[in-house]
């Protein structure tokens, strides 16, 4: 079935299940304005779920769709207002209640759709929209969904007070506390909800997880990088609610099954206490009231706590730490070979970089060197554990890109790299200056060509070449000593080590003989 015919047979479907519950209900309404206010409210409510459900569902957050679906919410709070306006006297209480309401009607409508971070612009589909962000959302829309139904309840109580006396004060009196008295007894459900299924933060190390199987010496190493990576310093949790939650549900526990037998009384003088609101004009305002005591609160404690369970342990999962963000990021990051910053390097690449640079500049410097040795760990572990091959080269070459991302935020700990003794520290040392190239480790680059591996030999000659591009003014002398020295250890299999140094050679020299080329 085609999305189009869906769609109608929805909209018929509503159709039809409006008509019959507007006419059912005018079948009890008296005659004259009773019957009036029926049809009016009815209808409005009508268009805004029809609109919210056709509309709004299928506008994903596109400009277009709005505009429509405000004008069908502006006509459904038109005809609600009417419909209110129908049944209250004439004079200033009906002046109050058309004015109120179409301000209260204005208002809303205007922060939905036109404020900064409203729900419609929150809404949008157009990829700007994180996960933290839609987490937000959600909790704002839900808190503020509460508050909405309780200030609804709130004018409706307050309008029988310009109200002569009778039954239409009775009425906005029973719909404007049986409101209120619903919404707190569904916040406190919701509260003792949540309460009882607040999720409980994981401190410490997390265990690493198994390398695939098959692969012995492969599993070895996702361990050993991962028990790396969790070694690092964390912030801890402030589990303060945590302890409540667990203080609280034991006490509400511990004392509903002492006094298990006084709840029927207890609910009973409850009931009798806020029955008072509904006047003394109502029968049997006292079930009326426990009812809906019981029956919100219950609702509300499986709304607290699915919501709690279901949504809220996935939104505080997300919302990270900044080195939890930075893991996340580096972890997210794989768009292939890295072939250094400056020439040759993709958009890709690049915009990788940026991003974990973005994510590192709010991680301290003490985290940030923690992440590059674990990194570099990784980068020794993987090396020996796989087979040479093209696997193996773009899981290095991507160590090599996380590593790019962290030069600027953690440059500083640039000589303890150089000055560390295994290949992966060499290799972190050379990917920061492949981003940041410095004049005083020139020589230091030609010399990992002596010893190095081919992988760390190529990333040092990536380096010399985005030096000749940045500094090749200032340090000539120096790269092309280096440059020349470098080329006498690269093996003759190696064309694409060998073309990088010459064309960096070739770079130098033309910045040598024209004085106005760009540094």
């Amino acid at each position: 079935m085609s999305p189009r015919v869906r769609t109608t047979i929805l909209a018929l479907s509503h159709l039809i299940a409006a008509i019959l519950l507007i006419l059912a209900a005018v079948q009890v309404a008296q005659p004259g304005p009773w019957r009036t206010a029926v049809y009016l409210v009815g209808g409005g409510l009508f268009v805004a779920i029809v609109a919210t459900r056709l509309i709004g569902a299928a506008s994903g957050g596109e400009t277009q769709f709005q505009w429509p679906l405000m004008l069908c919410w502006m006509t459904a709070a038109g005809l609600i207002v009417a419909g209110v306006a129908s049944v209250t006297p004439d004079g200033p209480p009906r002046q109050f209640v058309l004015l109120a309401g179409a301000g209260a009607a204005l208002a809303l409508l205007g922060w939905w759709f036109f404020s900064d971070g409203s729900p419609a612009m929150f809404r949008s589909k157009d990829g700007g929209e994180t996960k933290q962000d839609r987490d937000t959302r959600w909790t704002r829309d839900t808190v503020l969904t509460f508050s909405y139904v309780g200030m609804a309840g709130l004018v409706l109580f307050s309008i029988r007070s310009v109200v002569p006396k009778g039954p239409v004060e009775g009425l906005f009196q029973v719909l404007g506390a049986g409101t209120l008295i619903a919404c707190g007894s569904l916040l406190t459900g919701a509260l003792i909800g949540f309460l009882f299924g607040i999720p409980r933060a994981q401190t410490g190390s997390k265990p690493p997880a198994p390398g695939p199987s098959g692969k012995e010496g492969e599993g070895h190493a996702s361990k050993q990088a991962a028990a790396a990576q969790a070694s690092q310093a964390e912030f801890d949790v402030n589990t303060n609610l945590e302890q409540i939650s667990d203080w609280l549900t034991k006490i509400i526990v511990g004392m509903g099954l002492v006094n298990l037998r006084k709840m029927p009384g207890y609910f009973q003088g409850l009931g009798g206490y806020f029955s008072h609101a509904l006047g003394t004009d109502v029968q049997g305002g006292e079930s009326v009231v426990l009812a809906l005591i019981v029956l919100f609160l219950v609702c509300g404690f499986l709304l607290g706590y699915l919501l709690t369970r279901l949504f809220l342990t996935g939104a505080f999962t997300r919302a990270l730490s900044p080195a939890d963000q930075l893991r996340e990021a580096l972890m997210a990051t794989d768009t292939g070979t890295s072939t250094g910053t400056g020439d040759g390097a993709s958009t890709a690449n690049i915009e990788a970089i940026q991003k974990i640079d973005l994510v590192a500049s709010r991680v301290s410097p003490d985290q940030l060197k923690q992440q590059v040795m674990a990194l570099a760990t990784e980068y020794n572990v993987t090396r020996s554990s796989l087979q040479p091959g093209r696997d193996r080269t773009r899981k290095l070459d991507n160590i090599v890109l996380r590593m790019q991302g962290l030069a600027k935020q953690a440059y500083g700990i640039l000589p303890d790299l150089v000055a560390g003794m295994s290949d992966g520290e060499k290799l972190a040392a050379i990917a920061f200056l492949q981003v940041i190239p410095d004049k005083s480790y020139i020589p230091w680059l030609a010399e990992t060509f002596d010893k190095g591996t081919r992988f760390v030999m190529y990333h040092a000659a990536v380096a010399l070449r985005n030096s000749v591009n940045a500094i090749g003014k200032t340090a000539h002398t120096e790269l092309a000593a280096a440059l020349t020295e470098c080329l006498k250890h690269v093996p003759d299999d190696e064309p694409n080590i060998k073309k990088i140094l010459t064309d960096a050679q070739s770079s130098l020299q033309y910045l040598a003989s024209d004085p106005d080329a760009a540094t």
